[in-house]
């Protein structure tokens, strides 16, 4: 996945470059832009994870590691 890729889907859900620049390209792992990010990424309640499946555990933490090579950090 290209830098790019990532950045639009974070846009897709909710977390702007506007933000990533007024933060430092950090977000905040519990605020809300995040937790709200979560629920579009994954498709289900961010607050509430039981009915989580494996794959979706996988999928967010793989975007968290593409964040990540991208400078992108969780505070």
């Amino acid at each position: 996945m290209k830098k790019q890729d990532v950045l639009d889907i974070l846009k897709q859900g909710g977390i702007t470059s506007n933000y990533l620049e007024e933060n430092e390209n950090t977000i905040e792992s519990g605020g809300d832009e995040w937790m709200e990010f979560i629920s579009f990424y994954v498709g289900k309640n961010s607050y509430d994870d039981r009915g989580w499946t494996d794959d979706d555990h996988d999928k967010l933490t793989d975007f968290i590691h593409t964040m990540y090579e991208y400078n992108i950090d969780l505070s």
